[in-house]
């Protein structure tokens, strides 16, 4: 597509739907399309239409940049419910985003008890589709379609449970349960607000450090190891657990990295006191 094709095509889409911009997922900005497929001057950021201070949390653009596709959501902007369609397209040979929006007419949403149902449907998909709702925190399908769109992401670390599996098979999934449940609580208190606890599946847990001071990250580490250490756990006084702890810090996020990570985690399975750390200058 060329950028006059582009035009023409905005053109079109502006014809059809009510909002049509390209986006900058590098900024979490875009650029508005005028009827005549103009665009407007660069606006950041994109989730301020939504009334939001932060990215959405089911960023369907984000995926349809990395899978060059097309994606479609239902979004909220206060009670207005939004159609929306995301589309990768190259122009000039370069990647570009068009996000296409469309207010819905309530009438077509409305129950028995009007559009509420549908406004709560929609928060309740967007929330559990990178959530895991057991311990409520990220799961494994963020890392897999967001995790290179977070900003200012610069480090990362893996962790899980020692011997967790010995915990679920002598004391029941219960005990496990809450075990995992005041694991996740202590990593909380341990982080920044701007930091992200993900679910890697079983008892496997990543974090994502946004703009973690170099200095700062093996003592956060070490800090969050000695933290849950130090965990007890009501009626069973005996229950001790240690985590193995793998860290990665960088300047531009890649899966290796995470891969490093994992790998560091391993490393320091059979010295339980150890943090596995690795800082990279790329």
């Amino acid at each position: 597509m060329t950028t006059t094709e582009l035009q023409d095509y905005l053109r079109f889409a502006k014809g059809i739907f009510q909002h049509v911009r390209i986006l900058d997922l590098d900024l979490c900005g875009y650029r508005m399309a005028s009827p005549t497929g103009k665009l407007g001057a660069h606006e950041n950021h994109c989730y301020k239409f939504w009334n939001r201070d932060k990215r959405c949390e089911n960023c369907i653009s984000s995926k349809v940049m990395h899978h060059r596709n097309v994606e479609r959501k239902f979004e909220l902007r206060g009670d207005d419910i939004y159609v929306v369609f995301s589309k990768y397209v190259e122009v000039d040979g370069q990647p570009r985003i068009i996000e296409m929006l469309s207010q819905v007419d309530n009438d077509m949403v409305s129950t028995d008890h009007g559009a509420v149902p549908f406004r709560d449907a929609i928060l309740k998909t967007n929330h559990e589709l990178y959530h895991d709702v057991q311990l409520d925190i990220l799961n494994r399908r963020f890392y897999e379609e967001q995790m290179e769109t977070i900003e200012g992401l610069n480090a990362v670390a893996v962790l899980d449970i020692d011997f967790f599996k010995q915990i679920n098979d002598h004391y029941g999934h219960h005990v496990g349960d809450d075990v995992l449940r005041q694991t996740v609580a202590c990593l909380k208190q341990c982080l920044r607000k701007t930091d992200l606890i993900l679910r890697m599946g079983g008892d496997e847990f990543m974090i994502a450090f946004v703009n973690m001071p170099e200095d700062s990250f093996l003592p956060t580490l070490q800090r969050i190891k000695k933290s849950v250490q130090d965990l007890r756990f009501e009626g069973y006084p005996e229950i001790v657990i240690n985590i193995s702890v793998g860290g990665c810090s960088f300047c531009r996020y890649a899966p290796e990295k995470v891969e490093l990570a994992d790998y560091l985690m391993y490393s320091v399975k059979h010295t339980p006191h150890s943090v596995g750390i690795r800082q990279l200058e790329d």
